[in-house]
């Protein structure tokens, strides 16, 4: 009986063996191979939200702030700048001060020099009379004692120069030109000195941009951008949201006089996207500083590709490919794709490439691939 017994249990030793051996060969297989973590491919879109907290204004009508006419000869510093950019304000409302000091100086100039062209004109215009007086006295005595050819050259002179407004090589209009221009000036800082040295605003507005500072001194240049009336806003936000492709949807959860924004379009340069968002209401200003952070959900467009951002490496994909190896046994290998990303967002990439919903790619490896790998997967 015992002898009967001991190939039964040598067969199962056998077995137990090989059971043992091929628990340990698949072991020390998948500890040789690299050992990855994959997910699938899938169709639909990436979304993401962002935060606007800074961004610049644009407008379809912008108008320029200059000094008052005459006033813009004299360089006369800014003390202070009393509306912020993207600020609302009204005709007559003070948009900056300037320097009191140098605006009294500038005015005594002025004044000065208005003077001066009075009393240069008033001169020219007394001594043109005697002149006028001496040459007549000439041609009577040329009419009377000379020849009434001369007489007659001289008078056609006088009649030409006093046509002209000519006496002593300059001329009338010259004068009045030159006193009508010290005037102006002379009014126009008058009158903003009559206005405590305040700059106004002749009409509605949005200021736009500042284009001086407080301690710059004015002169012929604008002082600021602004939209009047009727313009259409537009907000152009710098986000570091860099999609290649234009969004499906741009939402701002928030809303101005309880009508949502709308999606512009976008521009890239160097610091990257600019989003434009026009203002609910077309035609009507809004103070821009009283817009509170925006918030903006970006959905993109639909695609056959969304995988995890970190399966991205070096503008390629690794994916997993089976093929028949040794001994007929199925294994699973990596192939490198080349994708392009085309929107990001809460850990998710839309791309471009050889991909398909069904494909799965890797996004975590145990040490470096290369192409063909053979490769373990762990879920």
């Amino acid at each position: 009986m015992e002898k009967r017994k001991r190939p039964a249990r040598l067969l199962a030793v056998f077995f137990a063996v090989l059971v043992v051996l091929t628990f340990f060969s698949r072991a020390i297989y998948a500890a040789i191979l690299p050992q990855v973590r994959a997910a699938w491919v899938s169709a639909g879109a990436v979304e993401t939200e962002f935060e606007a907290e800074t961004f610049s204004i644009r407008a379809d009508s912008e108008e320029t702030l200059c000094l008052p006419e005459g006033a813009s000869g004299y360089a006369i510093s800014v003390s202070r700048l009393c509306v912020r950019e993207g600020g609302l304000f009204s005709a007559g409302d003070a948009l900056l001060i300037l320097n009191a000091r140098e605006g009294a100086r500038a005015l005594e100039a002025a004044q000065r020099a208005e003077r001066l062209a009075l009393r240069d004109l008033e001169e020219w215009r007394y001594e043109r009379q005697e002149d006028e007086t001496e040459r007549r006295v000439a041609i009577e005595e040329e009419y009377r004692f000379g020849e009434a050819e001369n007489a007659w050259r001289l008078e056609e002179r006088l009649s030409h120069d006093k046509a002209v407004g000519l006496y002593a090589g300059r001329y009338e209009d010259d004068l009045i030109y030159e006193y009508e221009q010290a005037k102006t000036k002379a009014a126009a800082l008058q009158a903003l000195a009559d206005a405590g040295w305040a700059v106004c605003a002749e009409e509605d507005g949005v200021l736009l941009a500042w284009e001086t500072s407080a301690g710059s001194a004015t002169g012929e240049r604008s002082l600021c951008r602004y939209a009047p009336e009727g313009s259409n806003i537009t907000l152009a936000i710098r986000s570091q949201l860099d999609w290649r492709e234009k969004p499906a949807q741009m939402r701002v959860t928030e809303s101005l006089n309880d009508r949502p924004w709308s999606y512009q379009g976008r521009e890239t340069d160097d610091n990257g996207a600019l989003w434009f968002l026009a203002a609910p209401e077309a035609g009507g200003l809004f103070d821009v500083t009283q817009v509170r952070p925006l918030t903006i959900h970006a959905t993109s467009a639909y695609t056959q590709a969304i995988i995890p951002e970190e399966a991205v490496e070096g503008g390629a994909v690794w994916v997993l490919r089976t093929r028949t190896g040794s001994w007929g046994v199925e294994e699973t290998y990596v192939e490198r794709v080349r994708v392009q990303i085309l929107a990001s967002g809460d850990g998710m990439v839309s791309v471009s490439g050889k991909l398909s919903p069904g494909d799965r790619v890797v996004t975590l490896a145990s040490r470096t691939l290369a192409d063909s790998d053979r490769v373990y997967v762990r879920f």
